[in-house]
């Protein structure tokens, strides 16, 4: 299996494995990029500290770059983050 790694992390979000089609045109995948939450424990192993594994959600491809804390809401900035709460209906709940 071989394992890319991110061109830019910061900003990439989507795969860019280039692929030939049935007619011989090349295009890129462009496939989300998602975390790879159920790594095999081999490929665990060769990760740095600080590092996870991507995958396409297309073509599968994986990639290894740094951990993305604010795709996993978790605290970010030692803020935690707060979800919104719900918007109130269009039409007032009238009980009868």
């Amino acid at each position: 299996m071989e394992i890319l790694t991110l061109q830019n992390p910061d900003i990439q979000h989507n795969c860019t494995v280039k692929k030939v089609d049935d007619k011989g045109k090349e295009s890129v995948c462009n496939g989300h990029l998602r975390e790879w939450l159920t790594v095999p424990d081999e490929l665990r192993k060769q990760l740095k500290p600080g590092e996870t594994y991507y995958r396409c959600r297309r073509c599968g491809a994986v990639y290894r770059g740094p951990i993305r804390r604010h795709l996993r809401g978790v605290q970010v900035s030692n803020r935690s983050i707060v979800p919104q709460p719900p918007l109130p209906t269009q039409f007032p709940v009238v009980e009868v």
